[in-house]
């Protein structure tokens, strides 16, 4: 279900970060993090005065409520389009150079991201867009209004069209980004609200989590830590459970990539947020960058979180990147042996247990 409210109070927060020509454009949506500020900004200045919402909204400027890295855009499919060659790389015709793949991994970039070469400054009416990089899922551009000498925040033009703002809503896979400003509207999914009212992060649509790639599955976890930090909420035990069992799988496939298991740099695709982006073929190498930047969440957040229990780093394969020596007290380490045992059985994979490791490296 989606509700429908008004943007007014705080659409003009847009006004020198998007471009008029997107922003009044009926065909474009804007979602993710930043309409998540914006939505929370909105229901802080809802109950105010005019008096006090003109000062409370001066003060939320400089506030985190109103930080977020990007802003990311979307396009209805089969509408007015003006510029929509902003979403489309091929029209963009640059030169574009690959970055080396070490690079991309350590500035968490989790995808094919090339550096241009040659910049093509795009000119609209209202500012110049100048492309930074282009992925096969979004190009990011440096949006610079003509009023304003400074820099303002990136913008990434995503490049798959959706059908409706509630499809891309429904196809989002947690409900904490679920919100959406569409022609001067907030378009809200109904697990924004239970992700508020629970104070945990929930899923909107990851139920086949499990069965999606292992790359996949890498990708979402690294975006979903990104919203613990954001809001402090710890996982749903749902989530919280199947983000677990990841990690039981990334141990495991890193420890064996270690031993030599992976003789080559194949290929894994990545379809990642259900179906709001294209899928995306990396490589093997880049999966162990991922789980790299992944492992160190365990200890630093998920250790902290209110579903986690001691024997849970059992499920964890020793290495430099899961070094259970640090996680696991091994006082208890007997009891802990004993207490994993029962949570097999809740279906989270236990690498203290024999595993085909041939067919976990099947998937990627």
């Amino acid at each position: 279900m989606i509700v429908k409210q008004s943007a007014e109070l705080v659409i003009d927060f847009l006004d020198g970060m998007v471009p008029d020509e997107l922003l009044k454009n009926d065909s474009a949506i804007i979602a993710g993090g930043s309409a998540l500020s914006l939505f929370m900004a909105n229901r802080i200045l809802a109950g105010l005065s005019p008096g006090e919402r003109s000062i409370m909204k001066r003060h939320l400027q400089l506030t985190p409520v109103m930080k977020f890295s990007d802003i990311d855009i979307w396009l209805l499919r089969g509408s007015n389009q003006p510029h929509a060659e902003l979403f489309d790389s091929a029209n963009i015709n640059l030169s574009l150079e690959r970055k080396e793949e070490d690079e991309w991994v350590r500035n968490s970039n989790y995808s094919s991201v090339y550096a241009l070469s040659r910049q093509k400054k795009i000119k609209l009416k209202s500012g110049t867009m100048t492309p930074l990089k282009s992925s096969p899922w979004a190009i990011t551009y440096q949006y610079c209004p003509d009023n304003l000498s400074k820099k303002v925040l990136p913008i990434q033009c995503i490049v798959k069209q959706q059908d409706s703002v509630e499809s891309l809503l429904d196809g989002f896979d947690l409900g904490i980004c679920s919100v959406a400003i569409h022609c001067g509207e907030f378009y809200i999914h109904h697990s924004l609200p239970e992700t508020l009212e629970q104070e945990e992060i929930i899923w909107n649509s990851g139920k086949d989590f499990g069965k999606k790639s292992f790359g996949t599955r890498l990708f979402q976890a690294l975006r979903f830590f990104k919203y613990v930090d954001k809001t402090g909420f710890d996982f749903s035990k749902d989530l919280y459970r199947d983000v677990l069992t990841l990690m039981a799988d990334a141990s495991l496939i890193y420890a064996e990539a270690k031993k030599g298991g992976f003789k080559d740099n194949g290929q894994v695709t990545i379809s990642p947020a259900g179906s709001n982006y294209d899928q995306h073929v990396t490589t093997k190498k880049s999966i162990i960058g991922m789980i790299s930047q992944l492992a160190p969440q365990f200890q630093s957040k998920m250790m902290k979180m209110k579903h986690h229990q001691d024997h849970d780093a059992l499920f964890l394969t020793d290495s430099e990147v899961f070094p259970l020596a640090k996680i696991i007290d091994f006082d208890k380490h007997d009891r802990l042996k004993e207490a994993a045992k029962a949570n097999t059985e809740n279906g989270i994979t236990n690498p203290c247990r024999e595993i085909d490791i041939g067919e976990l490296l099947a998937d990627i």
